[in-house]
C-alpha cells in the first residue's frame, strides 16, 4: 500500500422534490479511497493469484479525489420508479485489468504455458471519469422489467499497459410470474469492447493497440416454487454463444446452465 491518501475529501449531499413523494432532483459531491485486499481482487476477478501483479504491487490504494454527480429520480404511479444521472470521477491510482507478457521484465510464465506468452495482470493508472446513466424498475403483479444502462468516456490514462473499462454497459431482465409459483424471465448483460494496448517485448517495445471484443450474455430463467418456503430453478445463459472475456483472457465460450434450490426460512 504504497499510495497515500489525501487528508480532506468533500462530502455534500443536496436532494430538492420537484414533485413531493414523486420526483427529485440531486447533486453531490464526494470523494475517498478504496484498500484493495485480495479478498477484494477475488471479488472483481476469480482467477486473480499472485502473479498478477505484474510491474505493479499486487495490493495498493485507489484514492477518488473528487467526485461530482447529479440526477433526477422519481417514480409514476407505484409501478415504475427511475434514477437518470450523470457524473465525473478524478481517480488517482485506480484499479484496471492488463496484458503482459511473461519471459521479460521480470516476469516468469504461469505453469504450462510456453516461456513467450501474454498473461494477465492488474495495475494502477491515473484517470478521468465522464458518465451518465439510466436505472428503472417497472412492476405490476404479474410482471416486472428492471435494468440499468450506462455510458462512460475515460480520459487521461497514464499507464499504456492497461485496458480501459467498457464505455457501455447494462444489465437489463424481463420475469413473468403466474401466481407466484411459477417465474419464467430473460435477462441480458452487455458490454462494448474494452481499449487498451501491450507492450510487445518480441519487437523492441513497441506498444500496439489492442481491444477486448464486447459481448451480450442472453439468458432465460425458470423457477417453480410449489411452497413458500421450497423453491428450484434454473437458468441458461449466453444462448448467442458469443466468447465472453469478463475476466481479460479468460474466455467463456459457448451455452452454459444453472440449476438450484432456494430455501425461504
Amino acid at each position: 500500500y504504497s499510495t497515500r491518501d489525501q487528508i480532506i475529501y468533500p462530502d455534500i449531499n443536496v436532494r430538492y422534490a420537484l414533485i413531493p413523494d414523486a420526483m427529485s432532483v440531486y447533486g453531490k459531491i464526494g470523494g475517498g479511497n478504496q484498500i484493495h485486499t485480495y479478498s477484494s481482487l477475488l471479488d472483481c476477478n476469480a482467477f486473480v493469484d499472485p502473479s498478477f501483479a505484474g510491474a505493479d504491487p499486487l495490493l495498493n490504494l485507489s484514492v477518488e479525489r473528487i467526485s461530482f454527480a447529479v440526477g433526477l429520480d422519481g417514480r409514476i404511479s407505484r409501478r415504475f420508479t427511475y434514477d437518470v444521472h450523470a457524473g465525473f470521477s478524478n481517480m488517482n491510482n485506480g484499479l484496471l485489468a492488463g496484458v503482459a507478457y511473461a519471459g521479460a521484465d521480470g516476469l516468469e510464465p504461469l505453469p504450462g504455458l510456453p516461456a513467450h506468452s501474454y498473461v494477465p495482470v492488474i495495475g494502477y493508472a491515473t484517470y478521468n471519469k465522464l458518465y451518465a446513466g439510466l436505472d428503472w424498475i417497472w412492476h405490476t403483479d404479474d410482471i416486472s422489467f428492471n435494468g440499468a444502462v450506462e455510458y462512460a468516456h475515460y480520459t487521461d490514462i497514464e499507464d499504456q499497459c492497461l485496458f480501459t473499462p467498457a464505455p457501455f454497459t447494462g444489465d437489463v431482465a424481463f420475469e413473468y410470474n403466474w401466481s407466484r409459483r411459477i417465474y419464467a424471465g430473460v435477462d441480458c448483460q452487455f458490454s462494448t469492447g474494452r481499449k487498451g494496448s501491450l507492450i510487445d517485448m518480441t519487437q523492441g517495445n513497441d506498444v500496439h493497440e489492442a481491444v477486448i471484443p464486447g459481448y451480450a450474455d442472453l439468458g432465460v430463467y425458470f423457477e417453480y416454487a410449489p411452497s413458500q418456503i421450497l423453491s428450484v430453478w434454473a437458468r441458461g445463459g449466453n444462448l448467442l454463444g458469443m466468447t465472453i472475456q469478463r475476466s481479460l483472457l479468460y474466455a467463456e465460450k459457448g451455452p452454459y446452465f444453472t440449476l438450484g434450490i432456494c430455501l425461504n426460512l
